[in-house]
């Protein structure tokens, strides 16, 4: 209703200001008197009513181009923020991939610096490395939060060859699960030492009949 109010207003405004406007003309076309200033007049006035004919149309262009000025703000904004965002995923995506290829090398690294000493001492050889880093922090042994080891035995890596079933009594069982305990509590400290880490950080898990964890 309000809007309607409005519009009748703004009419009614329209053409009275066309009927003053024809007022004026015809007193002007009295007082004016007929020589080329008259002329001027006329034409003056003429250009005055047709502009005031045309403002409704001017008014709907004005509006409609600032909502189209607003519709193509709004359609930008949009675009930048998914732009934004596909160009976050991206460089997360290669900032994944990089991080994943950068573990892999120190892995490789590490590994190779202690393998050949591993199978002197302990007779064992690393299967893989999980290391764990600090979140959202570089590759570098500063941020290491933990290490996960997985040894494999000399035996496990050469051909079996069949022996008899030796019966093993529950003694002897745990005293050789200590034994296998301590073994593996040496290479924990022995790997720490070597790669300059906190031994607390180190987790080995040796490949036997079950694998023993610690």
């Amino acid at each position: 209703m309000a809007g309607r109010g409005s519009n009748v207003q703004a009419l009614s405004e329209w053409v009275g200001n066309i009927v003053i406007l024809i007022l004026i003309a015809v007193i002007m076309d009295m007082l004016v008197p007929n020589n080329s200033l008259h002329q001027y007049v006329k034409m003056v006035i003429g250009l005055l009513l047709i502009l005031l004919l045309l403002s409704p149309l001017l008014s709907i262009f004005s509006s409609d181009k600032d909502k189209i000025f607003e519709s193509i703000k709004f359609e930008q904004a949009i675009s930048e923020n998914v732009f934004e965002k596909k160009m976050n995923h991206k460089k997360n995506e290669i900032q994944a991939t990089q991080d994943a290829y950068i573990e892999e090398q120190m892995a490789v690294q590490m590994k190779n610096q202690v393998e050949e000493e591993l199978m002197e001492q302990y007779e064992v050889s690393v299967e893989k490395i999980r290391i764990n880093f600090k979140e959202k922090s570089d590759r570098t042994y500063e941020n290491i939060l933990g290490l996960q080891v997985f040894l494999t035995t000399n035996k496990e890596n050469q051909v079996k060859n069949v022996e008899p079933v030796e019966v093993v009594t529950i003694g002897e069982e745990q005293s050789f699960t200590l034994k296998e305990r301590g073994k593996t509590n040496e290479i924990r400290k022995f790997l720490a030492k070597q790669w300059g880490i906190d031994e607390e950080k180190v987790t080995v898990e040796m490949a036997g009949r079950e694998r023993e964890k610690l």
